[in-house]
């Protein structure tokens, strides 16, 4: 739907070949290149009666140079996550505009196109004509006295068993610290059984324990006190 609406963007040459790839991200091929470069990511949420969808696109950020170091986590080496595993990939501007001005306009025309595409798809030949399909959320939208439901959403992602409490199963090592190697497992944002143990060549002797009560990771400001 995204890769047919920017298609239909008026006035911009993107210079570019635009395509769904086989793990669903959109990609582009700028003219006379080989490689494609991806543009777009998203992350979707399922929960009960509800379906959350957040999507970016990269149209002309002055900060391509950044997005790898600020995504690139210093704790990878140390986790083994039960969850899906994000592959790396090169990425790219759909465009380069200088102006802000400029970039704004093209920000709206693709977001009016894409709203056409979803009214073609779902709405059975609506156009954009038809209805008013920009919506406003404001602070008091999210008051309990003006709307209950938004209020209770907005309260729910706020919370940290939402933050955190959903986190997937992973397993951490942390190597070798001060001659000893920790280990614990995590499920749901709560740490499970740790184990310190110490190497062999040191003869260190080693213990596994579990927590006699919920210890959510998030909450931890004192390793040493978790761990002695």
């Amino acid at each position: 739907m995204v890769v047919r609406a920017l298609k239909k963007v008026k006035g911009y040459n993107f210079a570019a070949s635009i395509k769904v790839n086989e793990r669903h991200d959109i990609v582009m091929q700028k003219h006379g290149q080989e490689e494609w470069l991806k543009v777009s990511g998203s992350a979707f949420k399922l929960t009960k009666g509800r379906a959350l969808h957040h999507g970016t696109l990269l149209c002309s950020s002055p900060h391509l140079h950044l997005i790898s170091a600020l995504l690139r986590s210093p704790g990878r080496h140390y986790i083994q996550a039960k969850g899906v595993e994000s592959v790396r990939s090169k990425v790219g501007n759909l465009t380069t505009i200088k102006s802000q001005v400029e970039t704004e306009r093209l920000r709206t025309a693709i977001i009016d196109r894409v709203v056409e595409e979803f009214l073609d798809l779902y709405e059975q030949g609506e156009t954009t004509a038809d209805k008013d399909f920009h919506a406003d959320v404001s602070d008091d939208d999210c008051r309990e006295e003006n709307n209950s439901t938004i209020a209770s959403g907005v309260s729910e992602i706020m919370t940290n068993e939402w933050r955190f409490g959903q986190t997937p199963r992973f397993d951490f090592h942390s190597g070798e610290i001060d001659g000893l190697q920790v280990f614990f497992h995590a499920n749901r944002g709560a740490m499970g059984t740790i184990k310190v143990a110490g190497y062999a060549s040191q003869n260190a002797s080693s213990f596994e324990a579990k927590p006699n009560r919920r210890t959510d990771l998030n909450t931890v400001r004192d390793w040493e006190a978790v761990l002695t």
